[in-house]
């Protein structure tokens, strides 16, 4: 109930009429998502998740409100112990053509336990937050396979 309860105030958050403050600011991509990712890794990895991780090559610099895009990060990790099959790789890249993309990708479990039920909002406030923050958000799944996929604008300079 603590977690339905969390995920419905952060939807009427998101998707209030109010405006939602957002304060974006200026950071290293590499570091931003060497601690971010770092945290939600380790913590899947304590989970027993298998991690394969493909690092940003080069360095950028991302304009962001870090604690909106927290919450993003919360709510994928959470979507992913809930119906990720820890007996399979967990996949994560970054790459950069125009914005920074960050990719997750996993395999479906086969058997979710009769706790967990899905409502999709936690994907839907996602795909908000990541619009307020000029980005995108696209969660899909493709037979057994569930990708996440996390777009932010890079500074240009």
């Amino acid at each position: 109930i603590r977690d339905l309860t969390g995920e419905l105030f952060r939807h009427f958050l998101v998707f209030s009429k109010r405006e939602q403050v957002v304060y974006m600011e200026e950071y290293d991509a590499q570091i931003l998502l060497e601690q971010m990712l770092g945290e939600a890794l380790i913590d899947l990895h304590s989970r027993g998740f298998q991690i394969r991780v493909d690092k940003l090559e080069e360095n950028y610099t991302l304009r962001t409100d870090v604690a909106l895009l927290k919450r993003v990060m919360d709510n994928v990790v959470s979507n992913l112990i809930k119906y990720a099959d820890p007996d399979e790789p967990l996949r994560c890249k970054g790459w950069v053509d125009t914005a920074l993309h960050i990719t997750l990708e996993n395999h479906i479990r086969t058997e979710v336990p009769d706790s967990v039920e899905s409502n999709h909002i936690g994907l839907r406030t996602c795909e908000a937050i990541m619009k307020l923050l000029e980005g995108g958000f696209d969660a899909r799944a493709e037979g057994e396979t569930f990708f996440v996929e996390v777009t932010l604008p890079i500074v240009k300079k």
